[in-house]
């Protein structure tokens, strides 16, 4: 047996990352095949979480056949800070493709943090409208050809380019960076044991219960954050 997609998937139904499987192993640990009875098992399948924004747009663009841009993507345009500062006016969204750690350290005011060390295209597609333009920010070569190919094969092919020179010509343009102060897990300890006042939240997708989710976080689902995040 061999998965529609990878082991987190918001296709999946399970949790494993192997290549492959087999109907006895499946029938031990598929939760939706360890699921005997029928009223349990039509609750699971209905109440499996949301899914991406970009997922309802997928049907119409196969139906009618993607746009064909020949056997290699379109090149990226460099855009100085300016130009940059321009498109945002203008609506442009800013992926910031670097690591969320680097992103917190400094970043374009108003750019979403979607690091490619993770699920990039899925995110992307959940938080930000298919009409608008991207600009990336924060990577290199490969890491804005990475982002572009991502992006395209999700039917986000409206992108403006990249950021020439990331941060520091930005910077150097007399612009100001934003900053996101953080905590490790040893400052949330502290606070746990002298009883600090605070509040935890889980970005676990849907909102739903995990095993890695730190206890007692209160749940917010990824749909709900621009809610709360305003305007970017």
């Amino acid at each position: 047996v061999y998965p529609t997609h990878g082991g987190g998937s918001f296709c999946a139904s399970g949790v494993s990352g192997a290549a492959s499987s087999t109907m006895q192993q499946e029938r031990l640990t598929n939760p939706f095949l360890t699921t005997t009875d029928l009223m349990p098992f039509i609750a699971r399948a209905l109440h499996t979480g949301p899914y991406p924004t970009y997922y309802k747009l997928m049907s119409p663009i196969n139906k009618a056949g993607a746009p064909l841009f020949g056997r290699r993507l379109p090149s990226l345009r460099p855009l100085t800070p300016g130009m940059v500062e321009n498109l945002m006016r203008a609506g442009a969204a800013v992926v910031d493709v670097r690591p969320g750690s680097e992103y917190d350290r400094g970043h374009i005011p108003g750019s979403y943090s979607i690091g490619l060390e993770g699920p990039f295209s899925a995110w992307v597609g959940w938080i930000v409208e298919q009409s608008r333009q991207i600009i990336l920010v924060g990577g290199g070569e490969d890491q804005n050809l990475d982002a572009h190919r991502q992006l395209f094969r999700i039917g986000f092919d409206n992108i403006a380019g990249y950021l020439d020179g990331g941060m520091s010509a930005w910077e150097s343009s007399g612009r100001t960076l934003s900053q996101f102060e953080t905590a490790e897990v040893e400052d949330l300890a502290s606070w746990i044991l002298s009883a600090e006042p605070m509040t935890v939240r889980s970005d676990t997708p849907g909102g739903t219960s995990s095993t890695t989710s730190f206890p007692a976080a209160s749940a917010l689902e990824i749909q709900r954050v621009l809610s709360f995040a305003g305007p970017a």
